[in-house]
């Protein structure tokens, strides 16, 4: 269990860290300046 558990937590960090870098990627593409995410945060 603890190891399945270390292994799910591992995967979804990197999960979300790959979605911060295609946000902001498409963010600063599709709208200058990166106000979107100023406005999410």
């Amino acid at each position: 269990m603890a190891i399945v558990g270390g292994i799910t937590s591992v995967l979804v960090a990197i999960w979300n860290f790959f979605l911060d870098i295609i946000c902001c990627r498409c963010g600063s593409r599709r709208r200058a300046g990166g106000r979107s995410r100023a406005r999410r945060y």
